[in-house]
């Protein structure tokens, strides 16, 4: 009797204890490949530009400045994504007794890894309460090793991404969970509203750290919702109300028409519009005595311009297959088996996964940085697909166990293949800072003015700022048609005094050329000489007595007035002569 409560009272330990257990094990597996990049000492810890603005305000912050003087000015630290998140976390670190620029350093280090766990354990409490435990913890396994999620969780990014995907996790899931929420007062239930209200506090968390592009991605994913979930309910209205035995095209048509209004508004009725109506009149509220429409429309149309597939900047370019591939390797397969369980179930919670990542899928053909964000429900569509493998539809054993090899097949190659690419995350010498870049800017920020003006190319700019502490003509956030022109009529002038007189217009000293800027060599002749030339591979040949050809082939004449002061195998420095 005595060993049989035991082994009872084992089991019950062992069975309260394998979600944790197991939850831990997925967190470690993930944080690992978080982290592989450290290990990559070719480059900066820290990777995306725009990683090195939030980087560079988050020590102002922690310094308690607001007046910088690298830039000369002011800066305003609204909508700045990971800025106070790192400062505050720096702050915590230098109690430890390390200094500020440790501080920050390590903070940048640990910050996605914090924002990786807490993205797990909403995933599993999300999706649990949404399907089941099973689900859920498939679900985090595909998060854990879903390319996607390694990227903007990596240790060293610090861009928003990390956690403007965490706030979108949680606000579209609210919309989801609030149609159970119950609130009486009196004869009203008001759950919904509380509901609705909650949604509208992340998508405020959202645009104070990414502006209004944070909520329209929020708003989009639960409008999906609300559609497809209406869209389904009006299908099976109208197809109740046929007669099945009906042929006659005309009969047809004229019976749908008729039974049309009636479904569409039961349709809308039994779906969240309340949420939704809440959600769209407070946003629209907001938007009318916060930055005004015109402003916004302003923004939009900055953005609109470049979403035509042929932009200069990476993430606004449009979601191909190779870049699809990329993004979600071997997974993709469990992927598509979910989303073929899911419609073929047309369950509420299968339409809410599915359009939502259906609808940034279609925004992420114009910009791929928009189809990121249908990372978490194509972890859970991912979940659905290895779920409906392991079903126990057929009795046979040898079923079993091949659907058994396939899922551990899928995990096995998806693990083998995530090492190399986890360690890899973000090298790309035009995203992260290699040693010969790293080098070059050590020169700037020890061996120049703190006045100094840096004059390259607009997406080397971050870099300047953050790192070399100098301040960059253009950056990444800021760079005008004017500008990007002017510095590229600097990289293709034949005659170095032209070259001297734009540098002089900006007050720049110093001229940095890179090898890694071969690769925009048609976007620059394109804006220096009206022409695109090359490939990308190489200086084209109708450049060979550019400025930048001569400065990178070491035959610059230094009398002209621009004199070399560093040179390593990828990078040259030069600086206009003061006599």
């Amino acid at each position: 009797m005595m060993q049989a409560s035991q082994v009872l009272i084992g089991r019950l330990v062992l069975n309260r204890m394998a979600i944790p257990l197991t939850m831990g094990l997925i967190i470690a597996l993930a944080l690992v490949l978080r982290s592989l990049r450290l290990l990559n000492t070719a480059y900066y810890y820290i990777y995306s530009p725009d990683s090195h603005w939030f980087n560079w305000m988050a020590d102002m912050v922690q310094s308690g400045q607001t007046h910088d003087p690298v830039l000369g000015r002011s800066v305003s630290t609204l909508h700045s994504g990971l800025t106070y998140p790192l400062a505050c976390t720096a702050r915590v670190l230098r109690l430890f007794g390390l200094d500020s620029a440790d501080a920050l350093s390590v903070a940048g280090k640990l910050l996605p890894l914090l924002l990786a766990i807490l993205s797990l354990v909403t995933i599993y409490f999300i999706v649990s309460r949404i399907y089941d435990r099973r689900i859920a913890l498939l679900s985090c396994v595909a998060w854990a090793f879903l390319p996607i999620a390694i990227y903007v969780e990596g240790s060293g990014y610090l861009d928003r991404d990390g956690l403007s995907m965490l706030l979108i996790i949680i606000g579209a899931s609210l919309f989801y969970l609030s149609r159970g929420w119950h609130w009486r007062r009196g004869r009203a239930d008001l759950g919904w509203l509380i509901g609705a209200l909650a949604v509208c506090a992340a998508s405020g968390i959202l645009y104070a750290e990414w502006l209004w592009l944070g909520p329209t991605i929020l708003i989009a994913i639960v409008g999906a919702s609300f559609a497809s979930e209406a869209l389904v309910r009006l299908y099976r209205h109208v197809a109740s109300n046929m007669d099945p035995e009906e042929t006659d095209p005309f009969e047809l048509a004229l019976g749908i028409v008729r039974v049309l209004p009636a479904g569409l508004v039961a349709a809308v009725r039994q779906s969240p519009w309340k949420q939704l109506a809440v959600i769209v009149m407070l946003h629209v509220l907001f938007l009318a005595i916060g930055p005004g429409f015109g402003g916004v429309f302003g923004q939009i149309s900055y953005y609109a311009r470049d979403l035509t597939g042929s932009s200069t900047t990476g993430e606004l370019q449009g979601l191909g297959l190779q870049s699809l591939w990329g993004l979600l390797v071997f997974l993709i397969i469990p992927i598509l088996i979910g989303i073929y369980a899911a419609l073929r179930r047309r369950r509420r919670a299968d339409l809410f996964f599915v359009s939502w990542a259906a609808i940034l899928f279609l925004a992420g053909m114009f910009a791929i940085r928009l189809f990121l964000f249908a990372a978490p429900a194509l972890c859970v569509l991912c979940g659905l697909g290895l779920a409906w493998l392991l079903e126990p539809r057929y009795p046979q054993d040898a079923v079993r166990y091949a659907k058994l090899a396939v899922v551990a097949g899928i995990v096995l190659v998806t693990v083998v293949l995530g090492i190399p690419s986890a360690y890899a995350n973000g090298a790309h010498p035009r995203a992260t800072i290699n040693t010969h870049w790293l080098d070059a800017l050590t020169y700037l920020r020890e061996d120049t003015p703190e006045d100094a003006v840096v004059m390259t190319w607009w997406d080397s700019g971050y870099w300047v700022l953050d790192v070399a502490r100098r301040s960059p003509v253009a950056d990444n956030g800021l760079h005008s048609e004017e500008q990007d022109t002017d510095i590229a009529t600097v990289y293709c002038s034949t005659e170095v005094q032209p070259a001297i007189e734009i540098m002089q217009k900006y007050e720049a000293s110093y001229l940095v050329f890179s090898e890694t800027d071969i690769a925009i060599m048609p976007i620059v002749s394109e804006l220096g000489l009206g022409e695109r030339l090359g490939d990308g591979q190489e200086i084209p040949w109708e450049m060979q007595d550019s400025l930048f050809a001569l400065a990178m082939r070491n035959k610059l004449d230094s009398a002209g007035g621009l004199v070399e002061v560093y040179r390593n195998d990828q990078i040259v420095i030069l600086r206009i002569d003061t006599g």
